[in-house]
């Protein structure tokens, strides 16, 4: 698609939301009992698919942008965060470290990613920093969804790919 002269690549990462759904991360994170930290960049569904339109709509030139929310965080501090906000009655463990996390069989490597989005932001679109998605996301979460306290655990997650 590079070749291609008149498109878009609209470059998401890690998607999270205000609603419960099985690819929303911080969905994920409450139902797993062990998680893989690292830092990394997001995007939230909602603002990604602004951030897309408004780029039409301006006519920003064609090619790729990241689209994430400006910022990394840790999954650590995403847990924290859902803790907090969600008030839950327990918290996802983490691995050691990455010599545990990869002596499990089938364990693919993992990449933190911090998208450089100043291509993105140099067109005029605006979008929340992600701790202020995340936080907006965790209270409409916390307002819909108080059942997320209660989740069975499930098995180990790994963020990233």
């Amino acid at each position: 698609m590079q070749d291609l002269s008149q498109c878009y690549i609209w470059r998401p990462r890690i998607p999270f939301g205000d609603k419960d759904e099985p690819c929303n991360l911080l969905s994920k994170l409450q139902r797993y009992t062990r998680v893989y930290d690292h830092v990394t960049s997001l995007s939230h569904v909602d603002d990604f698919a602004q951030a897309c339109i408004e780029l039409w709509q301006r006519r920003a030139p064609f090619g790729t942008y990241n689209v994430t929310n400006p910022g990394a965080v840790s999954t650590r501090q995403v847990v924290g965060m859902s803790h907090r906000i969600l008030r839950l009655d327990r918290q996802p463990e983490f691995w050691a470290g990455d010599e545990a996390f990869y002596s499990h069989p089938g364990r693919a490597p993992r990449s933190s990613c911090i998208l450089d989005v100043t291509k993105l932001l140099s067109t005029g679109v605006k979008m929340r920093p992600v701790k202020q998605a995340l936080t907006d996301a965790l209270r409409a979460l916390r307002s819909s969804c108080q059942h997320l306290r209660l989740v069975e655990p499930a098995p180990a997650l790994a963020l990233g790919r």
